[in-house]
């Protein structure tokens, strides 16, 4: 399984920022100037994506309650 590709979170956030902030963003000059990776920045941007670890899984079994239970 390829391994995730290690990004600082708090820099694509402030590039997602800064480039809300334009009317036209050139995406290509704000990822070079905040050091993230250009695709990365063009899907949060363009299509709002968020970080893989942001999302909480909906194909859960069990609710948080019954889960702690079981666990203890």
């Amino acid at each position: 399984m390829p391994k995730a590709p290690k990004i600082d979170e708090f820099r694509v956030i402030e590039a997602c920022e800064a480039a809300q902030r334009e009317q036209k963003p050139n995406l290509a000059k704000i990822a070079r100037e905040y050091g993230v990776s250009y695709e990365i920045l063009r899907g949060r941007v363009r299509r709002g994506q968020q970080a893989r670890n942001a999302y909480t899984p909906q194909n859960k079994a069990l609710n948080e309650y019954q889960e702690k239970t079981l666990v203890q």
